[in-house]
């Protein structure tokens, strides 16, 4: 950053307490100037993500031992996801340019309710990272992505280690001697299935229907 460089400011949601959603305020704060290897985001969409809504709250405790004991950090900018515009980029900035469309996780350092955000150009532990947005998705939808789309591929890459059969109707009894715990989706019952010795004894124990997922 030059020594003659002037600083503006921006709008920003920063949280001044634990708690409800009244804790919120709007409150103008230094806008950010980017590093040589960061961008600067104007941010046009964002989200309310769990994790958001967990700091605020305060819940679980950790969140004081991280965020502040008593009281947040003072301006404390929550806000995981984003979505926006490249305003401008550090000299060493390879990847984007001003006027990417783009989106982001911002990680542990938060900050997505403001208009203004600044990312490192590469991923960072606990830093998030930037991505260019696909041509057909709005900012809003793009916003929702970062977070929301790695739990969803986490839970789809996990669930696709497992094969469910579906149980033909039984008496109340048979819960008790199943060794395998049934999941209830779309009203009908399904068993989780480990290995290929358990589908085998879901074969032979009157099951309906394989699908791996």
């Amino acid at each position: 950053m030059g020594i003659t460089e002037k600083k503006y400011k921006m709008k920003a949601v920063i949280c001044t307490k634990y708690g409800s959603p009244d804790v919120l305020k709007i409150v103008e704060v230094e806008k950010p100037i980017p590093k040589d290897d960061e961008v600067l985001i104007r941010v046009h969409a964002t989200t309310v993500h769990i994790g958001d809504t967990r700091i605020r709250r305060a819940n679980p405790f950790l969140v004081r031992l991280v965020f502040g004991l008593f009281k947040p950090k003072k301006n404390l900018i929550l806000g995981m996801e984003i979505s926006g515009e490249i305003e401008s980029t550090g000299k060493d900035v390879k990847s984007f340019s001003k006027g990417d469309k783009v989106f982001a996780f911002t990680g542990f350092d938060l900050g997505g309710y403001a208009e203004y955000k600044c990312m490192p150009e590469k991923s960072l532990k606990n830093k998030g990272f930037v991505l260019l947005m696909p041509d057909n998705l709005s900012y809003q939808e793009a916003s929702a992505i970062p977070a929301g789309g790695l739990t969803a591929l986490k839970n789809k890459r996990h669930s696709c280690r497992r094969t469910y059969c579906l149980k033909k109707p039984s008496k109340s009894g048979y819960q008790k001697r199943t060794k395998y715990p049934d999941k209830r989706c779309f009203g009908k019952s399904w068993n989780i299935c480990h290995s290929i010795s358990k589908i085998f004894w879901c074969r032979g124990d009157g099951c309906l229907q394989l699908q791996k997922f």
